[in-house]
């Protein structure tokens, strides 16, 4: 399933565009890792100067997990097939199936992306 993403904070600069997403993870999960669809990141705080993505990030990085796991996000060639890697803590892939209530409880599971701004 899905990952859900909301956008918490953003920093916009004459050249880049920074973001921090907050992550919500529901259903299963799948080996080689779950999309993550930057099209339908939401702004529920109505941040200003938060427009759509124009493009697709070139820097990017898991700011915050829950103890006990790991994480990493695989880039996709275009904005809604990215994709989240889900480790233990012995490092190894989260095997397909339910997400554990660590992750799927998780409030503060975040990510952060920069991209170029649209001239």
């Amino acid at each position: 399933m899905a990952i859900a993403s909301a956008l918490t904070s953003i920093d916009v600069t004459r050249r880049k565009v920074r973001r921090t997403l907050n992550l919500t993870l529901s259903g299963s999960y799948a080996t080689g890792g779950d999309t993550l669809d930057l099209t339908a990141t939401t702004n529920p705080n109505n941040l200003e100067g938060a427009k759509a993505f124009g493009r697709v990030p070139t820097v990017y990085a898991v700011a915050n997990l829950p103890d006990g796991y790991g994480a990493e996000i695989v880039a996709g060639a275009a904005l809604n097939n990215w994709k989240m890697k889900w480790f233990t803590a012995s490092n190894t892939e989260l095997a397909a199936g339910a997400y554990p209530a660590g992750l799927s409880g998780a409030t503060d599971i975040e990510v952060q992306i920069a991209s170029r701004t649209n001239l």
